[in-house]
């Protein structure tokens, strides 16, 4: 039993119910006394489990975001001021007491304007007054994961959709080969690529290529910090997805300085949610983003081609 489903028993158990809780010795002594104190802290310390529950749902399916910078925001519309020329990848050399030379770039703006995607979990009144509460966390938690896939599609979407360079695997099928020439066409464009994304089919792949040990090494692929990203794309004509025909990618590699980020109004939250269980039926959980490029060579897309 979860500390979430532990402390809403506790909060609609009787008292036989939460003195065998309290006794409970896997139930940890900071929790027990903030429920034994004031109803305000027993109430927030539902609301943070509850959140946590969202959090680790939408950890479950957390891949682009590990790779994609993030920007926090304030505002609908985030201007990001960025580096648009390939040049100034190092540094110069100074002397002893000399002027330190600022970073020196070709500086554009973008905007990237966000939007709210949002859904109540699937919490009834007979759920609460049943105490099912394994299934009202499980529900909150599925909750999170649907909201960190959209984060994702959209994510790919806008990334596919706005990138020309690609590498086809020619002879070949989906895999190691393939991704290292996506790597070129990053670096041959001046950027210096160090990420990649790559689909689940694509993925599997890559285990005829090279061992284990060459493909898994520290989550390394050619020098590439790599995710395998589980999404469909949408509104656009590239597909992300282990099918062999045109405009279907299975891989991503790019430059994370420099090709693209994720705005963010308002991460993975909880709306509407006062009362620790009974507004739990009409709480709404959301989160508020945008995506955009800033430099669409930095980045390469990798054809799907399946073994024959």
């Amino acid at each position: 039993m979860s500390r979430l489903t532990n402390i809403m028993e506790y909060h609609l158990g009787g008292s036989t119910k939460q003195q065998k809780i309290l006794n409970s010795y896997s139930f940890p002594e900071d929790m027990k006394t903030l429920l034994l104190g004031e109803t305000n802290e027993s109430a927030d310390l539902v609301k943070r489990e509850v959140i946590g529950a969202l959090v680790e749902g939408a950890e479950s399916r957390r891949s682009t975001r590990l790779v994609i910078p993030t920007i926090n925001t304030n505002s609908n519309t985030c201007r990001v001021i960025y580096g648009s020329s390939p040049s100034g990848q190092y540094v110069d050399y100074v002397g002893e007491g000399a002027k330190i030379p600022q970073m020196s770039n070709t500086y554009s703006k973008t905007d990237i304007s966000t939007k709210k995607a949002a859904i109540r979990p699937n919490i009834t009144n007979e759920l609460i007054e049943d105490s099912m509460f394994d299934i009202i966390e499980l529900e909150i938690r599925r909750a999170g994961a649907l909201l960190e896939n959209t984060l994702n599609r959209e994510v790919m979407s806008t990334l596919l959709d706005g990138t020309t360079n690609s590498v086809d695997p020619i002879d070949t099928y989906t895999g190691l080969q393939p991704l290292g020439r996506a790597k070129g066409t990053v670096d041959e464009n001046g950027w210096m690529a160090d990420s990649a994304m790559i689909e689940p089919v694509n993925f599997a792949y890559m285990f005829d290529q090279g061992s284990i040990s060459d493909i898994l090494n520290g989550n390394n692929i050619f020098g590439l910090r790599s995710v395998i990203v589980d999404c469909n794309t949408t509104g656009i004509t590239d597909q992300w997805d282990g099918t062999d025909a045109a405009n279907h990618y299975g891989g991503l590699v790019f430059d994370s300085y420099n090709y693209a980020a994720i705005a963010m109004r308002e991460d993975i939250n909880i709306r509407g949610y006062k009362d620790p269980i009974q507004d739990l039926i009409g709480a709404v959980v959301g989160i508020r983003f945008g995506v955009g490029i800033f430099n669409a060579n930095a980045g390469c897309k990798v054809l799907t081609k399946t073994k024959a």
